[in-house]
């Protein structure tokens, strides 16, 4: 059927074969039409990415300028909490010139590593919860080692997705913030602290004259709760309100005032009388604010100083009434007060002379021997400038006449708070005890006729010359003498003749010696000569006894002419010849003890003796003569 309408209207259908150039007839318009349809498409996605990407550039140039401008700091960091990015002041927070610096770094790395587990908690609980944590204070430690204090704020960092990435993070810097508000609070704590730690009535008022505040002894001398006071009028608890009120308006429009006498009234009735002290305080711009008033009890302070005054007429009696001699000085040693016993033993008419003065350079100038004193080597006042007391048996002070009189002193120092503030130092003339130690010193260790070191001097001497000689290898020596015919002149002319000739023996013998060496009685007609630091060659230091004993030897042999005085009878002179039979053992270190030292040079002796008198001999020693 389709066939036949064909060919009615159309003619007899021709099936015809289709060629390449028909083919491409009807194909490459086609195929241009799309090209050009897709070209279009993609010069508009191009465009279109092109405007998205400078948009986005746009954006972000926008952001990161905004970014930079902020006086805040702006950080972000990935899920890994290592930093993506930040701003610049962050980056110089950080102690690092570019934001570019920190980017892959974690806290840990920064100079505030001890806080970096705080941190990275905080970056936690924030991405886990995804909920934002603002306005929050923390401690940051800074590159060089400060502690400040930040506030800051994180939230959640997402992607076009809505899927946390990361975190992103702001603060500022609050520490000055925080110093002005902790000091603020500091002072009204400190106000408060001290309004209420005074033993004194203080109250606080405002300009119109109201108490504000006052401190628990407030209450106690009014007998007033604070909250009965507070909001008050000052003179309610005046004897005298009017009084009070002058008070008050002398403060407001002086500024201050100073010790007006008012008195309190208790509830009970009881009156203390107090004095009165105000003053105002300002704000920064200079407007006043209130006043601060205090009320001290005259009452205690009073009878305090009649105390004291009891007390300083009580210690000035006492000190008055002293033997010792008595004295005062400040913390730079200036003489504040003396008593009559100082002036009397020093020889001052009156304490003028001497208070007010240096007491070092008034008692203490030089030493004994006048050598220069300065106060830098005085005991006492080294003693009591470190705090410590002193107890001098020996030391010397100098009278006004210049003559010194050895004293034992006493020195206590006067100290507040530990602060050496003075000493007081008692003394008293040791001159009579002095004098009675000598004698007893000469008792003890000197021959009362000639002078000479007795037997437990002698000792004494050995034995530290024998320790010298151990240390040093120096040989030593002792020479037992003995006169030979002493005895004749005893019985002849007696024992005060005998005396006569001892005392001129020793004196020859000390002029024989050295310094060093000691010349000692040993009793009767007997004496000793002990030589120390001879030589270390036993022969040198035999050569050497040798010499001394051969001028030992003629000396006493010389003509003794003595001068005899008799109560009751004319001056005689006594002339004898007199020699010595000396003995002599040489000793180094230890080797041999003191006794036997002694016992060689009296067997030495003897032979001496046996040689015919008025010669030497040594003790183990062959032939030296």
């Amino acid at each position: 059927m389709y066939n036949a309408l064909y060919e009615k209207w159309f003619g007899v259908y021709e099936v015809k074969k289709v060629g390449l150039r028909d083919m491409l007839k009807y194909i490459i318009p086609v195929v241009a039409l799309l090209l050009t349809w897709v070209g279009y498409l993609f010069y508009q996605r191009q465009k279109e990415r092109q405007q998205a990407h400078e948009a986005v550039t746009a954006s972000r140039d926008l952001l990161m300028t905004i970014i930079e401008t902020a006086p805040i700091r702006v950080f972000w960091k990935d899920r890994n909490l290592r930093y993506l990015g930040c701003n610049a002041v962050f980056a110089r927070d950080a102690g690092m010139t570019r934001p570019d610096e920190l980017i892959g770094k974690d806290d840990y790395q920064m100079g505030w590593a001890t806080q970096a587990e705080l941190y990275r908690a905080d970056d936690r609980a924030v991405m886990a919860s995804g909920t934002a944590k603002l306005a929050y204070d923390e401690p940051q430690t800074t590159p060089d080692g400060r502690t400040i204090w930040l506030r800051t704020s994180k939230v959640p960092l997402r992607n076009q997705h809505d899927e946390i990435i990361g975190v992103l993070g702001v603060y500022e810097d609050i520490t000055e913030r925080k110093k002005a508000e902790e000091a603020v609070r500091d002072a009204a704590q400190y106000t408060r602290s001290l309004i209420e730690a005074s033993m004194d009535p203080l109250v606080m008022l405002n300009a119109d004259g109201k108490i504000t505040d006052v401190n628990s002894a407030t209450e106690q001398v009014t007998g007033l709760a604070r909250q009965a006071l507070i909001g008050g009028d000052l003179s309610i608890a005046l004897t005298d309100p009017v009084k009070g009120r002058v008070g008050l308006q002398q403060v407001f429009t002086q500024g201050a005032v100073k010790d007006y006498q008012l008195a309190i009234r208790h509830v009970s009735g009881r009156v203390t009388d107090v004095l009165f002290n105000g003053s105002l305080y300002r704000d920064g711009n200079g407007t006043v604010l209130g006043m601060l008033a205090a009320a001290r009890d005259i009452t205690a302070r009073n009878k305090a100083e009649t105390e004291v005054r009891f007390l300083n007429k009580k210690m000035e009696s006492l000190l008055n009434s002293m033997a010792e001699g008595a004295y005062g000085v400040d913390a730079d040693g200036v003489c504040t007060f003396v008593n009559r016993s100082f002036l009397r033993l020093l020889g001052y008419a009156s304490a003028d002379e001497v208070i007010g003065r240096h007491i070092h350079e008034l008692i203490h100038h030089t030493h004994a021997d006048g050598s220069p004193y300065p106060a830098s080597q005085c005991r006492a006042n080294a003693a009591y400038q470190s705090n410590r007391s002193m107890h001098e048996l020996d030391e010397v002070f100098w009278r006004k006449d210049g003559t010194a009189i050895p004293v034992e002193l006493w020195s206590q120092p006067i100290a507040v708070d530990g602060v050496v503030t003075g000493a007081i130092a008692t003394f008293f003339d040791i001159t009579v005890r002095k004098q009675a130690e000598y004698q007893i010193h000469q008792l003890a260790f000197y021959d009362t006729l000639t002078q000479l070191p007795n037997r437990r001097l002698l000792n004494d001497r050995l034995g530290q010359t024998m320790l010298a000689s151990q240390r040093n290898g120096l040989y030593g020596a002792v020479m037992m003498l003995d006169l030979d015919n002493f005895k004749s002149l005893n019985d002849t002319h007696g024992h005060l003749v005998g005396d006569l000739l001892l005392i001129e023996v020793a004196r020859r013998l000390t002029l024989c010696v050295r310094e060093m060496d000691t010349v000692a009685r040993f009793g009767g007609d007997e004496f000793v000569v002990m030589l120390a630091g001879l030589s270390k060659i036993e022969s040198d230091s035999v050569s050497l006894c040798k010499g001394i004993a051969e001028t030992i030897c003629t000396t006493l042999a010389a003509t003794y002419v003595l001068d005899v005085t008799r109560d009751g009878a004319p001056n005689t002179q006594v002339e004898h010849h007199c020699t010595a039979s000396v003995g002599v053992a040489v000793f180094v270190g230890e080797e041999t003890s003191q006794e036997e030292v002694l016992q060689q040079a009296d067997a030495a002796m003897y032979l001496a003796k046996d040689a015919g008198r008025n010669t030497f001999r040594f003790y183990g020693v062959e032939d030296p003569v």
